[in-house]
C-alpha cells in the first residue's frame, strides 16, 4: 500500500475494480513517516481500538512498519461501534476512531 498527494481530479486514473487511483506518474508518493494522520475503514471498532477491517490486512501491515509514526484512527459509522471486535495478532489497535458523531482518542493517543 502507498499514499499520494493528489493536486487534481485529473491526476486520478480507474484502478482495480474501476476505483478511481492517484497516477504515480503525476503524484508525489508520501513516505510513512511524512504521515502525521492515518484514517483506516472498518466494518467495527470497539472501545480497545481493536478495528475490524476488510481481511486484506493492508492497513495493519501499513502500521507495523517501523517507519509509521502517525496517530491512526477508524473510520466508521455510530452504528459500527461494538461493545468487543474480534482480534488476531496481526492486528493493530487504533489510537482512537472518527464518526459522523464526532471524534475519540484512546488515552490521550498523541504520536510524533
Amino acid at each position: 500500500m502507498e499514499f499520494y498527494v493528489v493536486a487534481a481530479p485529473e491526476a486520478l486514473r480507474p484502478g482495480k475494480w474501476g476505483i478511481l487511483a492517484p497516477d504515480p506518474a503525476c503524484c508525489s508518493r508520501v513516505e510513512a513517516g511524512e504521515i502525521a494522520l492515518l484514517l483506516a475503514p472498518c466494518l467495527a471498532v470497539d472501545a480497545a481500538g481493536v478495528r475490524l477491517g476488510y481481511g486484506g490486512g493492508y492497513y495493519d501491515r501499513y502500521i507495523a512498519r517501523p517507519d509509521f509514526h502517525g496517530v491512526t484512527l477508524a473510520a466508521a459509522y455510530s452504528v459500527q461501534f461494538t461493545e468487543s471486535t474480534p482480534a488476531e495478532s496481526t492486528d493493530r489497535t487504533m489510537d482512537g476512531w472518527v464518526t459522523e458523531a464526532g471524534m475519540i482518542l484512546r488515552n490521550g493517543a498523541q504520536k510524533g
